[in-house]
C-alpha cells in the first residue's frame, strides 16, 4: 500500500467514524458537540460523510485513481477545515470542532506534502 493509498484509507476511516456516530449514538454526539437546531441535517450531512468515507476506502484498494478521485480528499478536507475553524470563531458551533480542524489540517498538509514531492522527483528527472 503506497501512501496515498493510506491517506485515502485513513481519512475514509476517519470520515465514515465520525460520519456514523451522530447516526448511532446522537445523544453521545450533541453531549461533546452541542445541541443542534436540526436533527435531520445532521444526519443528512453524516451520511455524506459516510459516503465520501466509503469512496476513499474503496479507493483506498488502488495504487491509481481516477483524477477526480485524486483531488476528493484535498476538497472534503479542505471544506470541513474551513467549517470547524470558521463557525468556532464567530460562535455557531462549540470549539471542539477546532480538534477536528487540526485533524483535517494535518490530512491537507500530508496530501500536499506528497504531491509536492512527487512535482519535484518529476522535475528532477
Amino acid at each position: 500500500m503506497n501512501f496515498m493509498q493510506k491517506i485515502y484509507l485513513l481519512l475514509g476511516l476517519y470520515l465514515s467514524i465520525t460520519g456514523i456516530w451522530p447516526i448511532i449514538h446522537l445523544n453521545s454526539f450533541l453531549f461533546i458537540t452541542g445541541p443542534k437546531n436540526d436533527i435531520w441535517l445532521l444526519k443528512t450531512f453524516s451520511l455524506l460523510l459516510i459516503a465520501v468515507g466509503i469512496t476513499l476506502i474503496l479507493s483506498s484498494k488502488y495504487k491509481n485513481v481516477p483524477a477526480p478521485l485524486i483531488i476528493l480528499p484535498l476538497l472534503i478536507s479542505s471544506a470541513l477545515l474551513f467549517a470547524d475553524v470558521y463557525y468556532p470563531l464567530i460562535g455557531k458551533i462549540r470549539p471542539v470542532y477546532l480538534l477536528d480542524g487540526i485533524i483535517q489540517l494535518l490530512f491537507i498538509s500530508l496530501i500536499l506534502y506528497k504531491k509536492l514531492n512527487n512535482i519535484k522527483s518529476r522535475d528532477a528527472n
